[in-house]
C-alpha cells in the first residue's frame, strides 16, 4: 500500500503494463524465430588438430554430402560428414598445383571443387578427391589478375569471383577458367562496390554481393547488371555492419556480418530476424543445405550449426488496438484496478 500512501499508484500499472508488453513480445518474438542455434562444429582452441580451425571462412557442399570448409589460416580444405565430422584434408601450404596460401573462396558445381587463395591470388580447379585440374590468376590489377580473392558463386558454366582489393568481380568460364568478364570497380553509388567479400547464386541465376565496406548487400544479374540493394551502416535491423557472407533462403537472404551478427531479411531488405553468435566472433562464411532443414556459419575458430523453421510467417504490423486493449486488462487485473 505503500504506492497509494506516496500517490504512486500509476507506478505500478505502468510496471505491469511494461510487463506485459515484454512478455507480449517475446511470445511473438519466438513465433516469428526462423533460426535457431543447435550446434558447434569444431573446438574453442585455434590449431592444427582434427576437429580444430584458424579462421574458416567460406563453405561449400560436395554430391555425396560432405561438407568442404576453408581452414583459411591452417591453409586446407577440411571435409566433414554430415555430421561434422573430420574426414579427410585437402591442400597443404605452398604455391604449386593443389597447395594453398589463405584460401578462402570455395564452391562445388557437382563435379569440381573450385577455390579463391587470398595468398596466391589465384583460382584453382581441383576434381572431387582433390586432385588439381587448373589454375588460373596472379597478383596484380589487370586483366585475368587478382588481388586477395575472396567468395565465389557458380551460375550455369561461369563462376564469379569477389576480386576484393580489385572492388571488381571477374567472371571466369567453368570448364577453362578463362576469363570471360569483369565489372564493377571501386566506389560507393549504385553499380559500385568497396571491398567485395561473400558471393552467392540466387534459384533465379542472380548474383549477390556482399559489398563489405559499403554496407550493403547487392544483387546483380549473370551479364554483371546491377538489379538492386538493399542495406546501410548501421547496428540496427536492416542494416550492416561490413557483411561477410550471404545466401539464399526460400524468399529471405541470411546475411553474415562482422561482431558475431546473422540477419534473415527479406529480398528488399525488411528484416525478419537479428540473431547474435557470441561465441562465434566475426563471422565469414554461410552454407544453406539443399534441404535446407541446416544452416553452417563460420566464425573465428568453428562452425556453427543452426536449425531453420519454415513455417509460415506473415510480414507487417499487426494491429495494435486489440493488444493494447489486452495488455491494459492485464495490467490493471495486476494491481487490482
Amino acid at each position: 500500500m505503500l504506492f497509494e500512501h506516496l500517490g504512486l499508484r500509476h507506478l505500478r500499472i505502468a510496471a505491469a503494463t511494461c510487463a506485459a508488453w515484454a512478455a507480449a513480445a517475446a511470445a511473438t518474438a519466438e513465433g516469428w524465430r526462423i533460426l535457431s542455434p543447435m550446434r558447434m562444429i569444431g573446438t574453442s582452441l585455434r590449431g592444427t588438430a582434427p576437429g580444430q580451425y584458424h579462421r574458416p571462412t567460406c563453405l561449400a557442399q560436395l554430391p555425396d554430402g560432405q561438407l568442404c570448409v576453408a581452414d583459411t589460416f591452417n591453409h586446407r580444405i577440411v571435409c566433414l560428414s554430415p555430421h561434422g565430422d573430420p574426414i579427410r584434408l585437402i591442400g597443404i601450404l605452398g604455391d604449386g598445383p593443389g597447395e594453398f596460401r589463405f584460401p578462402r573462396g570455395v564452391a562445388c558445381d557437382g563435379q569440381y571443387l573450385y577455390v579463391a587463395e587470398t595468398g596466391n591470388c589465384r583460382l584453382q580447379r581441383l576434381s572431387l578427391d582433390g586432385t588439381p585440374q587448373l589454375a588460373t590468376g596472379a597478383y596484380g590489377h589487370g586483366a585475368g589478375a587478382f588481388f586477395k580473392p575472396h567468395g565465389i558463386a557458380l551460375i550455369g558454366a561461369t563462376v564469379y569471383v569477389a576480386d576484393t582489393e580489385n572492388h571488381r568481380i571477374s567472371a571466369h568460364d567453368a570448364a577453362t577458367l578463362r576469363l570471360c568478364f569483369t565489372f564493377c570497380r571501386k566506389g560507393f553509388g549504385p553499380g559500385l562496390l568497396n571491398h567485395p567479400r561473400g558471393l552467392a547464386a540466387t534459384p533465379d541465376g542472380e548474383l549477390l554481393v556482399c559489398d563489405s565496406s559499403n554496407h550493403r548487400v547487392c544483387t546483380f544479374s549473370a551479364s554483371g547488371d546491377l538489379l538492386r540493394s538493399i542495406g546501410s551502416y548501421g547496428a540496427a535491423p536492416g542494416e550492416f555492419a561490413f557483411p561477410q557472407a550471404v545466401a539464399p533462403l526460400g524468399d529471405c537472404l541470411l546475411v553474415a556480418e562482422r561482431r558475431a551478427r546473422l540477419q534473415v531479411c527479406t529480398s528488399a531488405g525488411l528484416p525478419l530476424q537479428v540473431l547474435q553468435l557470441h561465441s562465434a566472433g566475426d563471422l565469414c562464411g554461410l552454407h544453406v543445405r539443399p534441404d535446407a532443414r541446416e544452416i553452417y556459419v563460420s566464425g573465428d575458430r568453428s562452425v556453427h550449426v543452426l536449425a531453420y523453421s519454415s513455417r509460415e510467417r506473415k510480414v507487417g504490423a499487426p494491429s495494435s488496438q486489440p493488444h493494447r486493449t489486452t495488455l491494459c486488462a492485464v495490467a490493471c487485473s495486476a494491481v487490482g484496478c
